[in-house]
């Protein structure tokens, strides 16, 4: 809520003395007579305006630009660490799998265990390994979906491994 100050402050004698510095001064710059300057003044000065204008406008637009490139640098950098990242956790999903098959030799591709799970578990193995055939025949680049089929693989050679041994484990849900 707003309140004229003339009625509230004029108990204040600060208030007051600049209130009255401020009227004289009106005052007085009202009482000068009416001026208007040289032509060639106002070209001046409006010359001196628009090209500081254009020097913010220029300075505007480099900086969005250097703010454009450092965005687009930047989001750059964040996908190749996030394929990086990728490809390292394909990378130790492959040396995992390597470890596994070399665990219990040859008996990942043609298992001795006759057990409907054992084979059950061969025909998976096969199957990622003809979908990661399949990707690399292709050229398809997609280290999400390699490293989906990276970790199906090694599931399913952890649960052969687990049924070699002897422990039973049950199919795992891929």
């Amino acid at each position: 809520m707003f309140r004229d100050p003339r009625g509230v402050a004029d108990d204040d004698p600060d208030f007051v003395a600049a209130r009255n510095e401020v009227d004289w001064l009106r005052q007085r710059l009202a009482a000068l007579p009416p001026l208007s300057p040289p032509r060639d003044l106002w070209d001046s000065i409006e010359a001196r305006v628009a090209r500081r204008e254009r020097r913010m406008r220029a300075a505007h637009r480099w900086g969005a630009a250097a703010a454009t490139i450092a965005g687009v640098a930047l989001t750059i950098g964040v996908m190749l660490q996030r394929d990086a990242n990728a490809v390292a956790s394909i990378e130790m999903l492959i040396g995992t799998s390597q470890q596994l098959e070399r665990s219990f030799g040859a008996m990942v591709a043609t298992s001795a265990d006759s057990s409907e799970v054992g084979r059950v578990l061969a025909y998976r193995i096969a199957a990622v390994d003809a979908a990661l055939n399949q990707m690399s025949a292709q050229d398809r680049a997609d280290t999400a979906e390699s490293a989906r089929l990276w970790q199906q693989r090694v599931a399913l050679l952890e649960s052969m491994l687990d049924l070699e041994r002897g422990a039973g484990a049950p199919l795992p849900m891929i």
